[in-house]
């Protein structure tokens, strides 16, 4: 029976109420019985329960259910509450790390992180399975972080940026904990980087250019005074033309590291830039055409041209006289291969010129026409305009011909005279010209008769 009191249930034969002392008679006793038919057909009294009973009953069952699905689920980790981004340095010349709260980490998880039940095959795999046996699991959590961490930036940073972090899950070393770990891409917005002092990184370096033109190089050096120790490099180094563009930088690599964080460290100052745009000036250069030859230039050439042919006119014999001559033009050959720095060009002032052959005792007296042609080579320009060339070892033609008389020599023959030079412009022009073509590049200027 039941007391109707208190609900605690008593003994049939029961008087008082054992829990709140009532005295038990018909009227504080409450019944509720089911009958259990035996075999055999005989029935017997089972447990009679209370409706305040049968609640207890089942508030205990669904307890024990909670109790049990609580024990075999797995808490959640959100590794966003643990790391962040921080951001150091100053504008323009910051840096993005990842931070990770440890000491939050260790006071959420001491005692609530633990190993899973495959734990074994995913330590084993990682490599630390003997280690993992000796420390808990938050520490092997730290060890084997199965996690990793990416910045879309972390150099040069401005307030204002953009930085995004993305956290990614290692499934393989996540199985060795019982716990589902999950994280998600955060963008994070650079701010409270202070302002450094600026200055010219260039303002001690020394851009020069060497060569000749079209094929001059660029060469950059250091003053004695600049404490700057760092790899620059310059683009592009050779085949250089004045007015061309070399972008001078000092180079960022794997090796050296960034250049503004080590000006930063080294002088407490940010680089005002980092790469710089010249122009390249002060290169000579080859004359590629005569009519890049300065007036001035070219009088200097023809008074030498003249003045050769004057003096192979005073060694001719008594008879033999230089009447007048003519400058008839130049021919002009450039080398095709620029790369080659001999003889890149070579100028001919030619000049048509007269000769008188006067013997009296044999009523001889005859003009003989020619071509004496003067050459000058390697000219090269200046960048102001100027011309420089050698004149001093001028190229003195090389060919010979005869004349002929009907004026007999003491032995009976008739006399004959060699000239030097060419009976003949085109002559001239096809000997010193056309067949140089497959080095040269040619341009007659010559007046023609």
């Amino acid at each position: 029976m039941i007391c109707k009191n208190c609900g605690t249930i008593l003994p049939d034969d029961a008087v008082f109420c054992s829990n709140c002392g009532l005295k038990i008679d018909s009227e504080n006793r409450t019944e509720n019985t089911f009958q259990v038919k035996q075999e055999g057909g005989n029935t017997k009294k089972a447990i009679k329960l209370s409706l305040t009973g049968k609640i207890m009953c089942a508030v205990m069952g669904v307890s024990l259910l909670i109790i049990l699905i609580v024990a075999m689920s797995k808490p959640t980790m959100n590794l966003n509450d643990y790391i962040t981004v921080k951001f150091d340095g100053y504008n323009t010349a910051g840096y993005a790390t990842c931070y990770f709260d440890k000491d939050k980490f260790e006071k959420d998880w001491s005692g609530r992180l633990t190993f899973s039940n495959t734990a074994n095959n995913a330590l084993d795999s990682a490599g630390i399975m003997e280690v993992a046996k000796k420390l808990s699991p938050v520490d092997v959590f730290f060890m084997v972080k199965p996690y990793s961490v990416e910045l879309s930036n972390t150099g040069n940073l401005s307030n204002g940026d953009k930085v995004e972090l993305k956290i990614s899950i290692n499934e393989n070393v996540e199985n060795a904990f019982r716990v589902n770990i999950k994280a998600e891409s955060q963008t994070y917005t650079v701010d409270g980087l202070g302002n450094a002092e600026l200055f010219d990184p260039f303002e001690k370096l020394i851009v020069s250019y060497d060569g000749m033109a079209p094929c001059g190089s660029v060469r950059v050096a250091s003053q004695n005074d600049n404490p700057i120790q760092w790899y620059i490099d310059a683009v592009p180094k050779e085949g250089l033309s004045n007015g061309d563009k070399v972008v001078v930088e000092f180079l960022n690599d794997s090796t050296s590291g960034d250049f503004t964080q080590y000006c930063l460290s080294t002088f407490g100052k940010i680089p005002s830039c980092t790469k710089k745009e010249y122009t390249v000036h002060g290169l000579q250069s080859y004359v590629r055409s005569a009519s890049e030859i300065p007036q001035d230039t070219l009088e200097i050439m023809k008074n030498e041209a003249q003045d050769n042919l004057v003096a192979y006119a005073a060694r001719w014999d008594d008879e033999c006289t230089l009447v007048d001559y003519e400058y008839v033009g130049d021919f002009f050959l450039s080398k095709k291969n620029k790369e080659v720095f001999w003889e890149n060009n070579k100028i001919y002032l030619v000049y048509k010129a007269t000769m008188n052959i006067n013997v009296p005792e044999h009523n001889y007296n005859e003009n003989f026409t020619f071509y004496y042609p003067v050459g000058f080579k390697d000219l090269i320009l200046n960048e102001d305009g100027t011309c420089a060339v050698d004149v001093d070892f001028p190229e003195d033609p090389e060919s010979r011909f005869l004349v002929e008389t009907y004026v007999r020599n003491d032995w009976g023959d008739l006399a004959t005279y060699q000239i030097i030079g060419y009976p003949d412009l085109e002559t001239t022009v096809k000997k010193l010209g056309t067949t140089a073509v497959d080095i040269y590049t040619f341009e007659d200027n010559l007046k023609y008769d």
